[in-house]
C-alpha cells in the first residue's frame, strides 16, 4: 500500500520582468523580475532562493556580489551595471525546493548614440536554391577595436565563405561542423565611417530544402572591445533576438492531374502568381531527373513523355539559380472506361418541377459538355426519339489519391445535368451521357404535391470491404415508395480512394426506384478524409448550392411537400458552425412550411459517449428551440437512438426530437443512454427508418437489415394548422 501521493508537481511562477520588450536611452538599466510560488498547490514546498540563476547574453550575474539581488517577498534585482548599446538577452531561471523549475527569456535594446555591433538580414528573403546573406553591422566603427561573436547556424544550411569589408580586412573566421557554430573575431583595421557592414554571412539554401523550413540562427555569445577602456560595472556584450527565416521559392510549378493518355500541362509562376517564361522544368522520376523542356512565354509547357505509364513524379524548376519547391504527384489512370456508370439522382431545390443526376465516366472522353436526353413518357411512347429533349450540365474530372498502392489510384469524370420547368407527378423517360456514350433509356416520375407521403432515413454506412447489409436495405428501399431518401454522412470512409465511392454507388444504383429517387446527402467527417474541402463528395452528391458561401453544396436547404429541411455540412471549427447557426435562423424563418426539420452528421445529443460532439451540444439545442424545429436527424455515432421531445434540455410536448439515425453498414460504436432518450438500441445491428407523413403527424418504424422492426413512434405537430395546410 502506499500513501497518499504529496509531491510538488507544480514550478514556481515568473509573474513579469521589466525590462523585457523595453529600448532604454541609457545604459543603466536596473533588471527586476516578480517572482511568486505556484499558489494553487497544496503540497508546495517554497522557492529555493540560492539557487535562482539570472543570465544575461549567456552570461550568469547571480553571483554577482553587490549587484544581484533577492527579496522573498517575491522579487530578484540586478542593478549597479551598465550595457553597450545594442540588443540583449536576459533568461530568469527560478527553481523550487522540490526540484520544479521555472524559466524565462527576454530581450531589451540600449541605444544611446554609442558604438554596437549588430547582426541583421542583408536580404528579407531566403530563396530556395539560393545564398541568403547576414550582414555583420558596426555603428560608430571607430570607437571600436574589435569584436567576438559566436553564432549557431541550422546545419542544414551550409555557411559559405565569409566576406569582410576593407575596414575589418584582418579579421577571421571558423566553423565548427559538428556543433554548427560559426565563429567571427573582428578587427577594426581604421574603419571610421558612421556605420559599416564589417562582414556578410552567406548562407547556402539547398535546392532539396523541404517546404516549410526555416533557416535558423541564434548568437550565442558577443563582445565588443573598446578603443577607450570603460567602467568596471560596463558590460560589453551584446545578443540579438533568435532569427527564423522560412524558406521562399521564387517560383511555383503547378500541373493539371496527370491523366494517361494526355499530355501534362505543367505552369511555371513567380511569386506574384504571374507566367515566368525561359523556366527549365525537371521531372524527378526514381531518383533520375529528366530536362522536360523550357516554359513558353505564358509560362506553360505541355509534354507528351510523361504520361505512358503509371508512376510517381516530381516536378520542379529553375531559372536564374533559383527553384521551385518539388510538386510530389503521380501519373494517373483513367479509372472509367468508355460507359456511364454509378447513375443516382440528388435532390434539387424544387423537386416537383426539376431533376437533377450524377454519374461517372471517362476523363478521356471529349471534353464535351455531359447532357441529358428526356421525354414525357407518354410522348416517347408515341413519337420515340423525336420526342427527346436536351439539357445541358457541368462536368469534373476528380482526382483519387489515397491508395498505398499507387496502380489504384486514378481519375474519373463526375457528370451532372438538371433538368427544369417539368410538370409535376409526370413519368419521364431519359438517358445521360455525353453525346456519343449513352446510359440506358430509364425513367423516372415527378413528385406531386401533397401532405400525405413517404421518406426513408439511411444512417452512416462507411463499411468498404462489406456492403452486404447496405445492399439489403436498398433492396427493401427500394420496394417502398419514397418521395426522398435522407443519408446522414458518411457514406464513405475515405473520400480519396476511388474504390469505396464506385462499390457504394453501384449498390444505389442498380436499384431502379433509389437510382431515381432524391438523395438528401449530408457530409460527414469521412467525406473530408483524404479530401480537405469535400470536392470530390460534392461533385457526387450533388447537392443545391443555395446555402451560405463558406460551405457551397455542403450546407443547403429544400422543401418536401408540407416539409421544410435544412442540412448542415460536417465541421469541426466553431467559427464555422456559427455561421452555419445564423445561416439556419435565417433559412428557418424564411419557411412558412409547418414541418421543420434539420440534417447533420453529428449529433448534438449522442449515443457514443467518446463521440466529441460536445460543440454540437452546445450550439445547436438553443437555437431548435428558438426556431422550433421539430426532428434533428444526425448520424456519426453508429448506434440508433431518439430523445424525447426536449426544450431548454427538458421534456417538453412542443419540444423537438433527436434522432441519431444509427448505421447502415458494419461499423458499430458501443451505445450508452441517458435520461434525455426515449430509446437507444444497444446491439450491433444495421437499420434504416421509414417514415409516412399524414399532416400533422409523422409515423416512423426502424427495421434491421433483416426486416425486423425494433422501434415505432410518431412524432405530431403540435401547432400544425389543417387549414393552411391542405393539399395543393
Amino acid at each position: 500500500m502506499y500513501g497518499e501521493k504529496v509531491d510538488d508537481l507544480y514550478p514556481p511562477v515568473i509573474e513579469s520582468i521589466n525590462a523585457e520588450g523595453q529600448e532604454y536611452t541609457t545604459s543603466a538599466v536596473n533588471i527586476k523580475a516578480d517572482v511568486r510560488e505556484y499558489e494553487d498547490d497544496p503540497y508546495k514546498t517554497g522557492i529555493d532562493w540560492e539557487k535562482i540563476k539570472l543570465y544575461v547574453d549567456g552570461n550568469e550575474y547571480s553571483k554577482r556580489e553587490g549587484h544581484f539581488s533577492y527579496d522573498m517577498d517575491g522579487s530578484v534585482s540586478l542593478s549597479g551595471l551598465e550595457w553597450a548599446d545594442g540588443t540583449h538577452q536576459i533568461t530568469l531561471m527560478v527553481p523550487d525546493k522540490f526540484g520544479n523549475q521555472a524559466a524565462k527569456t527576454g530581450y531589451f535594446t540600449v541605444n544611446t548614440g554609442s558604438a554596437k555591433i549588430e547582426i541583421i538580414k542583408a536580404e528579407e528573403k531566403a530563396f530556395l536554391g539560393d545564398t541568403f546573406e547576414l550582414a555583420v553591422k558596426a555603428t560608430n566603427p571607430a570607437e571600436i577595436s574589435e569584436s567576438a561573436l559566436s553564432l549557431k547556424v541550422d546545419g542544414n544550411f551550409p555557411v559559405e565563405d565569409i566576406i569582410f569589408s576593407p575596414g575589418f580586412a584582418g579579421s577571421t573566421s571558423s566553423y565548427d561542423d559538428e556543433t554548427d557554430i560559426l565563429t567571427l573575431h573582428l578587427e577594426n583595421n581604421g574603419e571610421t565611417g558612421d556605420t559599416a557592414e564589417a562582414a556578410i554571412i552567406p548562407i547556402r539554401v539547398p535546392a532539396s530544402t523541404k517546404e516549410g523550413s526555416k533557416v535558423n540562427v541564434e548568437l550565442m555569445g558577443g563582445e565588443v572591445t573598446y578603443v577607450h577602456p570603460r567602467e568596471e560595472t560596463f558590460i560589453p556584450t551584446y545578443s540579438m533576438k533568435p532569427l527564423n527565416v522560412e524558406v521562399e521559392a521564387a517560383l511555383k510549378v503547378e500541373a493539371e492531374p496527370l491523366l494517361i493518355g494526355e499530355p501534362a500541362h505543367i505552369k511555371v509562376m513567380d511569386q506574384e502568381g504571374k507566367p515566368v517564361s525561359g523556366a527549365e522544368v525537371f521531372a524527378s522520376i526514381e531518383g533520375n531527373e529528366e530536362l522536360l523542356g523550357k516554359t513558353e512565354d505564358d509560362g506553360s509547357l505541355l509534354v507528351d513523355s510523361l504520361t505512358n505509364e503509371i508512376k510517381n513524379i516530381s516536378l520542379f524548376s529553375v531559372k536564374g539559380g533559383r527553384y521551385s519547391f518539388k510538386m510530389d504527384t503521380q501519373t494517373y489512370p483513367a479509372l472509367v472506361e468508355d460507359e456511364i456508370i454509378n447513375i443516382i439522382s440528388p435532390t434539387t431545390d424544387d423537386p416537383y418541377k426539376s431533376k437533377s443526376f450524377t454519374w461517372m465516366s471517362s476523363p478521356l472522353g471529349k471534353d464535351e459538355t455531359p447532357v441529358i436526353q428526356y421525354a414525357r413518357k407518354k410522348d416517347y411512347d408515341k413519337k420515340g426519339d423525336k420526342s427527346l429533349l436536351t439539357a445541358k450540365g457541368s462536368w469534373s474530372n476528380q482526382v483519387f489519391s489515397g491508395e498505398l498502392d499507387i496502380t489504384k489510384n486514378g481519375i474519373a469524370r463526375v457528370n451532372q445535368v438538371t433538368v427544369k420547368k417539368l410538370k409535376q407527378d409526370t413519368t419521364y423517360v431519359y438517358r445521360v451521357g455525353n453525346g456519343e456514350t449513352w446510359s440506358n433509356m430509364q425513367e423516372f416520375t415527378t413528385l406531386k404535391r401533397k401532405n400525405q407521403f413517404e421518406f426513408a432515413i439511411l444512417g452512416d454506412t462507411q463499411s468498404p470491404s462489406d456492403l452486404s447489409l447496405f445492399d439489403q436495405i436498398l433492396s427493401d428501399v427500394n420496394g417502398q415508395d419514397p418521395a426522398f431518401m435522407i443519408h446522414v454522412g458518411d457514406l464513405v470512409d475515405d473520400s480519396s480512394k476511388f474504390t469505396q465511392w464506385d462499390d457504394v454507388l453501384e449498390v444505389m444504383s442498380q436499384y431502379d426506384t433509389i437510382r431515381t429517387t432524391n438523395l438528401v446527402s449530408a457530409l460527414g467527417n469521412h467525406e473530408y478524409m483524404g479530401d480537405s474541402d469535400a470536392s470530390t463528395a460534392k461533385a457526387i452528391l450533388g447537392s443545391p448550392g443555395n446555402g451560405p458561401d463558406m460551405d457551397k453544396g455542403g450546407t443547403y436547404s429544400i422543401d418536401y411537400h408540407n416539409m421544410h429541411i435544412s442540412v448542415l455540412g460536417f465541421t469541426s471549427d466553431d467559427k464555422v458552425l456559427d455561421q452555419q447557426m445564423e445561416w439556419l435562423k435565417e433559412d428557418m424563418k424564411s419557411s412558412d412550411k409547418p414541418w421543420k426539420i434539420l440534417v447533420t452528421h453529428k449529433p448534438p445529443y449522442y449515443t457514443n459517449p467518446f463521440g466529441g460532439n460536445e460543440i454540437m451540444k452546445e450550439k445547436l439545442p438553443p437555437v431548435a428551440d428558438e426556431l422550433g424545429i421539430d426532428i434533428v436527424f444526425s448520424g456519426h455515432d453508429h448506434a440508433y437512438g431518439r430523445t424525447k421531445k426536449l426544450k431548454e434540455g427538458k421534456e417538453d410536448e412542443n419540444g423537438t426530437v433527436y434522432v441519431v439515425a444509427g448505421t447502415t453498414g458494419k461499423k458499430h460504436y458501443d451505445a450508452v443512454a441517458d435520461e434525455k432518450f426515449e430509446y437507444v438500441n444497444m446491439e450491433n445491428i444495421a437499420v434504416y427508418m421509414s417514415a409516412k407523413v399524414d399532416k400533422d403527424t409523422i409515423t416512423f418504424i426502424t427495421r434491421t437489415s433483416d426486416g425486423d422492426v425494433i422501434d415505432e413512434f410518431s412524432v405530431v405537430n403540435e401547432e400544425y394548422d389543417m387549414e393552411d395546410s391542405e393539399e395543393e
